[in-house]
């Protein structure tokens, strides 16, 4: 199951008996050392994201979303109609195939734009206000939010907006992940609409009205591992410290953890989205954790 930064920074205060300001901004500044530590060694996908954008008549190119690193795939939805076009990687062959000025609204190939950072489309869109679907990699990015839980909020079960009461959201919380009282389900939240609305990417489960709840950063390590960056953070702390025992320990901790993980050859960061083994261009739901064999 997924695990929130903040209570992997909670748990780590806790075990060492400290929970100073100081102290807390140590422990949050090794667990991301522990998170790209892993990564890095690992080979690991930090982490998927998926945003939306709409097409605009005459307009091939769409600034990709600053928090993305690089798209991995495209649909373009045309009424209910939904379009995969395919990927065009050199530049060259993107720019023979746009020698030719073509305008349609079903697209047959898409191309990322390194320099400008813009997702272009072919036949260049026909029309406005069709939905573009882009997904890909998260940015490598320090950990720094506190949870947010102030006020109360409302869902209903099957529906997707989320109504706060004394809440204050903000835009920054797109991408983040909440959590409603009394369940172990995480959405990731997906719009921005006001301090009180916001909207959460997979349909609500249960119903919720005037509930507590929790709004935070995951751990960008796959199901089951999220400890990895708790270990590395104890670990770290303890050298810092002189105490070579404790710091022992965290690093066993870590080393068997880690020959496990390297052992399954687990490479895709599960805890936030997992791909659908049927095809790149979709993906599947994030709570819907697989298990590892």
């Amino acid at each position: 199951m997924a695990k929130f930064f903040n209570t992997a920074v909670s748990d780590c205060t806790t075990r060492i008996n400290d929970s100073a300001a100081a102290t807390t901004t140590l422990i949050k500044a090794l667990i991301n050392e522990g998170i790209r530590f892993v990564n890095d060694v690992c080979d690991l996908e930090y982490g998927r994201m998926e945003y939306t954008d709409t097409t605009v008549a005459s307009q091939q190119g769409y600034a990709l979303n600053v928090n993305m690193l690089r798209p991995n795939a495209v649909m373009v939805t045309v009424s209910s109609t939904k379009y995969n076009p395919r990927e065009i990687t050199e530049k060259i062959q993107w720019e023979n195939i746009n020698s030719t000025t073509t305008t349609g609204d079903v697209p047959e190939y898409w191309f990322y734009d390194q320099e400008e950072r813009k997702v272009e489309l072919y036949p260049i869109p026909a029309s406005a206000s069709n939905t573009i679907t882009i997904r890909g990699f998260k940015k490598r990015y320090e950990i720094t939010a506190s949870a947010y839980t102030t006020g109360t909020v409302g869902v209903t079960a099957g529906a997707s907006a989320v109504t706060g009461s004394g809440t204050t959201f903000t835009s920054t919380m797109v991408g983040r992940y909440i959590q409603f009282s009394n369940t172990d389900y995480l959405y990731e939240i997906s719009a921005y609409t006001s301090a009180t609305a916001i909207t959460i990417r997979e349909k609500a489960l249960i119903t919720v009205s005037g509930g507590t709840y929790t709004i935070d950063e995951v751990i960008p390590l796959p199901d089951g591992f999220e400890d990895l960056a708790m270990f590395y953070a104890m670990m770290s702390y303890y050298a810092i410290k002189e105490n070579m025992e404790m710091r022992n320990h965290y690093k066993y901790l870590f080393d068997e953890k880690i020959k496990v993980m390297k052992a399954r050859n687990v490479k895709t960061s599960k805890a936030i989205v997992k791909q659908s083994p049927y095809y790149t261009n979709r993906l599947a739901d994030p709570n819907n954790y697989p298990t590892i064999s």
